[in-house]
């Protein structure tokens, strides 16, 4: 039985035209592994010699097919469902070959032994782990990552906030202060009208000080005057009769 998202796995070698082996070996329906050995049938007949050139044939029904040539002339075919993208399904394929799968054959069959068909199906399940764990640790970096996200998110609206009730403050502080400047000069002007009121005051004192001192101070320098002059004439008329006598 093949494991989720791998429905079949060929190995086959292009110059002895012959199949090396598969996975799975049962469970399989007659029509994917027909498909698959025509597949390569025709890759052989094309003579292509290009070496790891990445080849996929789409097919709606069963998955995609994906298969290469590798630079040890080692055709490997994986057929994928939906799930399984070209990037999981080429690795697969070095995979298997780094774990020098295809030399563990029958040099009389050429085709896997049974220590080489046990191997080949633990390399696939290893492989699938191995992705299934990191794609696991990328889960949690990338929840990590989001959590950091969400906290630096929260703190950048809690700074909003705070520079929201800063500006207000602010805002606030100098409307205050312009209420101040403002009053300042309001009283600043009543002190001025204050004092120009007390001013005029004084002049209108002393004015009118004037108007009553002077014309009396007048007054009484006439009436001294006349009355100089009454007692000189007196006592011009004293000097006549004493002359006289």
């Amino acid at each position: 039985m093949a494991i989720e998202g791998i429905k079949y796995v060929l190995i086959a070698n292009p110059i002895t035209k012959n199949e090396i082996g598969c996975y799975p070996e049962k469970g399989v329906s007659k029509k994917i592994k027909t498909e698959a050995t025509q597949i390569f049938n025709k890759f052989c007949e094309s003579g292509s010699t290009m070496k790891d050139l990445r080849n996929k044939i789409n097919n709606d029904n069963d998955g995609n097919y994906f298969f290469k040539i590798n630079s040890q002339d080692i055709f490997y075919l994986v057929l994928g469902d939906k799930n399984i993208n070209e990037r999981d399904a080429f690795a697969l394929m070095d995979y298997i070959q780094n774990e020098k799968i295809p030399l563990l054959i029958d040099k009389s069959t050429q085709q896997l032994n049974l220590s080489g068909r046990q191997q080949l199906k633990t390399v696939i399940e290893k492989f699938f782990e191995n992705n299934s764990n990191k794609l696991n640790d990328i889960n949690l970096e990338l929840e990590d990552a989001k959590n950091i996200m969400k906290n630096n998110i929260k703190d950048m609206t809690k700074n909003i906030d705070e520079i929201e009730n800063m500006e207000g403050k602010a805002v606030q502080i100098k409307e205050n202060a312009d209420l101040f400047n403002k009053n300042a000069n309001n009283l600043k002007k009543a002190a001025w009208w204050a004092n120009c009121k007390w001013t005029i005051i004084l002049i209108l004192i002393v004015v009118l000080l004037l108007i009553i001192i002077l014309p009396i101070s007048i007054s009484v320098g006439k009436k001294k005057k006349n009355k100089d002059k009454d007692k000189e004439k007196n006592n011009n008329t004293t000097r006549i009769l004493y002359f006289n006598d």
